[in-house]
């Protein structure tokens, strides 16, 4: 069924009873809106409308299954077979892909249709969208004969298929028991065999990478699908790619062409000696560039994380996980690599691909984290005033050390001292008497350090991290002459084009700016969750960090998302715009749903102000 895991809980609660469910249940249950289950139960059925299955609703009562409905949906769920079959149209169009791949010889579309519980009708207009995006790898969906399909083009196309549909090893549990799954099994555990007697180590990705690719070649082949040509300059006779082509030659003959061709990409895999030193100064470049945009100080060990995905990208394309999951954990580090990946994009003119975006994704989160635990890690500066005994002192000192070991003591001072202590201009002072120390925090403490104490410093501690990372005044970017209610849109560039004009109209701005946007949208989706996007272009002309607030008439689309809160964002440099506390802050507002929803529902300007600051 591939729904979202709040809607499979509200089929999975409509099927458990024959009584009206109301909306305030589902969710109470399930702990959103009551009109985002209004919203859910309309997607569900226009999602079930192919299958001529309904949630029936009656105002004031709620929603019910009724019994034909849910013998339906049961069906739907096999069960049996331990796979469930899809709903959605892209998973029904992925479902249909993936048949045809482990089936390689033609498939019933008749035995699709009775699979999948929808019309032939329905399963053409299917093909049809999968064909569209097909002409990219110059392949195509066509019948044979009786209504049986098959995907036809060049050889080498054709296995690419297969790489990019199975991209890990779990993917096939989506389907009925296969040959082709019951074979990656065998060649999974045969290849495992090599490596563990020979210690070979790969990252868990490559390898399943590695067992999809030779798998593809011996089920083509065993179906009688052979490669016609293939050449490589020179033939590696390494010790583990000679492993890895005995284990296919046991199992079939290959041609010299498909011997090639699993050498070459055996070759990709093992040799370390592959980067491209054109590659790595566009890699170099491009983080300069982001680095000055971002105000953001890069690590080293950045530019090596990226120069190998790049490079490990370019050699075999291996994908992991969803770009979805990775921009929700991570929104800032997506951020910054899309910019990034934008400017080595035009450079470079890679095909936009989610696996590259996604290894480059976590390259810089891995470096923000790296600088995250510098931070937290930071030595601060403390002069500690005392007018006591020495052995209070030692005690003071004992307790500093043992709770707070990032506390660098820069010196104890007696009362009648502290202003030397002050012209020391420590990151914090710490007295057990009341002081006046100008700007510098004061934490005044009892004599005989007591646990309150030590709550206090963790206190203005965490206050302290908080304006170091939060010093921008986020206010500061909107306007009331930009700030727009009940825009009437159907997608996301209607709201976009209808900000951007009320820019123009406002303040000097260019079309240069709405193609910079749109530019950002073709890499990747800038909704962030809780029906929020952020469309935004970084480093344009308007000559300051402005933004247009749209909240539109009812949800639109974008890129598959339910929107209702739009944020047009102009940033236009780092040392000004502080660009990471702009979007920190953005995604701080979007994290609380009701705050979100009383957004959508001010009145006016004034009255979302007054919400966003609370």
């Amino acid at each position: 069924m591939q729904l979202s895991k709040r809607k499979s809980k509200i089929i999975s609660e409509l099927l458990k009873t024959n009584d009206y469910l109301t909306s305030q249940y589902f969710a109470d249950v399930l702990g959103v809106s009551s009109r985002t289950i209004r919203n859910d139960m309309k997607e569900l059925n226009d999602c079930f409308l192919d299958m001529n299955i309904f949630i029936d609703s009656i105002v004031g009562k709620g929603y019910r299954i009724d019994k034909t409905n849910k013998e339906k949906i049961n069906k739907l769920i096999n069960l049996n077979q331990g796979y469930i079959i899809p709903i959605l149209p892209k998973s029904r169009e992925d479902y249909i892909v993936k048949q045809l791949l482990i089936n390689p010889n033609g498939l019933s579309l008749h035995k699709l249709s009775n699979d999948l519980f929808v019309s032939e009708s329905t399963l053409n207009r299917d093909i049809d969208n999968i064909n569209k995006g097909f002409k990219n790898h110059n392949l195509s969906i066509k019948r044979k004969k009786r209504s049986t399909y098959t995907i036809i083009g060049n050889e080498t196309d054709i296995r690419q298929v297969y790489n990019n549909y199975f991209d890990n090893i779990n993917v096939l549990k989506d389907l009925p028991k296969n040959a082709f799954n019951n074979l990656m099994k065998v060649v999974r555990n045969k290849i495992k065999k090599i490596f563990i007697s020979k210690q070979i180590y790969i990252s868990g990705d490559v390898f399943n990478y590695l067992i999809i690719f030779i798998t593809v070649v011996i089920f083509r082949v065993k179906n009688g699908y052979k490669l016609n040509e293939y050449s490589i300059k020179n033939i590696n006779n390494d010790e583990i790619i000679t492993s890895i082509l005995d284990i296919v030659i046991s199992d079939i003959e290959l041609n010299q062409f498909d011997k090639e061709y699993i050498i070459d990409f055996c070759t990709k895999i093992f040799d370390k000696n592959t980067k491209s030193n054109l590659l790595n100064e566009g890699i170099k470049n491009g983080l300069i560039k982001t680095s000055q945009t971002f105000d953001y100080q890069f690590s080293s060990q950045l530019l090596i994380d990226l120069e190998n995905a790049i490079n490990k990208f370019v050699k075999i394309k291996s994908n992991n996980y969803s770009l979805k999951t990775i921009r929700r954990e991570y929104p800032l580090a997506f951020e910054m690599a899309t910019y990034f990946y934008n400017l080595f994009n035009l450079e470079y003119s890679f095909e936009v691909n989610d696996n590259l975006l996604i290894d480059i994704v976590l390259a810089f989160a891995c470096d923000m984290e790296r600088d995250m635990l510098k931070k937290e890690n930071k030595k601060r500066n403390v002069a500690v005033i005392c007018n006591s005994k020495e052995l209070v002192n030692k005690l003071i000192e004992v307790k500093i050390k043992r709770y707070f070991p990032a506390f660098n003591i820069i010196g104890f001072f007696p009362l009648y001292m502290y202003e030397k202590a002050i012209d020391l201009r420590p990151d914090i002072i710490i007295s057990t008497i009341m002081i006046d120390a100008g700007d510098i925090p004061l934490i005044v403490i009892d004599p005989l350090f007591k646990d309150y104490d030590v709550i206090k410093i963790n206190t203005v501690i965490s206050q302290l991290e908080h304006r170091e990372n939060n010093a921008y005044d986020f206010l500061n970017i909107f306007r009331e002459d930009i700030f727009a209610k009940d825009i009437d849109a159907n997608n996301q560039y209607d709201v976009i084009n209808y900000l951007f004009k009320l820019l123009k109209k406002k303040y000097k701005v260019n079309d240069s700016f709405l193609q910079n946007v749109f530019d950002r949208e073709t890499i990747s989706s800038t909704y962030i969750g809780n029906m929020v996007a952020i469309p935004h272009a970084i480093g344009s002309d308007i000559g300051e960090n402005i933004v247009a607030i749209g909240i539109t008439k009812k949800p639109i689309n974008w890129n598959g998302a339910k929107v209702q809160l739009v944020f047009l964002i102009n940033i236009q440099n780092a040392k000004e715009g502080n660009v990471k506390q702009i979007f920190n802050s953005f995604f701080n507002v979007i994290s609380s749903q009701r705050k979100v929803e009383r957004l959508i529902k001010s009145k006016n300007y004034y009255e979302f102000i007054k919400t966003i600051n609370k």
